[in-house]
C-alpha cells in the first residue's frame, strides 16, 4: 500500500502519526511525507525586491523540512514499523500539488488533516481537505484535532472521515 501524508503544521503530526501507527499495515507499506509551500509571493513582482525576501523563502523551507522530518520520524518511531518513508517539501497550491503527488506516485490512500473550520473563515481560507476529497484519485482520510488543541476554529468536532473511491 502506498499512503500519501500531506501534512501543514505539528500539531497535526501529532494526530495523524497516531492515527497511522494505530493501524497493522503490510510490511510492503511505502509512506510518502509532503508538505506544500504556497508561495503566492512568488507570484507577485512587487514584493521580490524586498531585501528580506529570499530568507522569508528560505525560512518557510526550513520550517517546511522540519515538518515533513518531524512525520517521518514519530511514524518511525512506532514498534509496527520500519516501513519505507520518504518526504518531500513542494512550492505551489497545496490541493493541486497533492493530487498531483497521488496520480503520479501512484497512492492507494491520501492522509490529511481538516482545521474544522466553518462559515465565513472557511470560505475566506479555503479548505484543501474539502478539494482534496472531491479531486483525488484513490481514497482520502481525513482528520481533525481534538477540540483542546483547536486554535481559531469554530468547530467542536473531532474524528475522521473516510471518504472511498472504490
Amino acid at each position: 500500500m502506498k499512503i500519501l501524508i500531506a501534512v501543514d503544521s505539528l500539531d497535526f503530526n501529532k494526530v495523524i502519526a497516531e492515527f497511522v501507527n494505530a493501524h497493522n499495515w503490510n510490511s510492503d507499506t511505502m509512506c510518502k511525507v509532503i508538505h506544500v509551500i504556497e508561495n503566492q509571493l512568488l507570484d507577485s513582482s512587487e514584493v521580490t525586491f524586498l531585501p528580506f525576501f529570499d530568507s522569508l523563502i528560505e525560512n518557510e523551507r526550513v520550517e517546511s523540512e522540519n515538518l515533513v522530518a518531524d512525520m517521518s520520524s514519530r511514524i518511525n518511531n512506532a514498534e509496527q514499523f520500519p516501513i519505507q518513508i520518504t518526504t518531500e517539501v513542494l512550492e505551489g497550491h497545496p490541493c493541486d500539488r497533492v493530487v498531483q503527488i497521488a496520480r503520479e506516485w501512484p497512492a492507494d490512500l491520501i492522509i490529511v488533516g481538516s482545521h474544522g473550520r466553518k462559515g465565513i473563515s472557511r470560505f475566506t481560507l479555503g479548505s484543501v481537505s474539502s478539494a482534496v476529497v472531491a479531486l483525488a484519485p484513490c481514497s482520502v482520510v481525513v482528520l481533525r484535532l481534538p477540540p483542546a488543541t483547536m486554535k481559531n476554529s469554530e468547530s467542536n468536532a473531532e474524528g475522521v472521515l473516510v471518504i472511498s473511491l472504490a
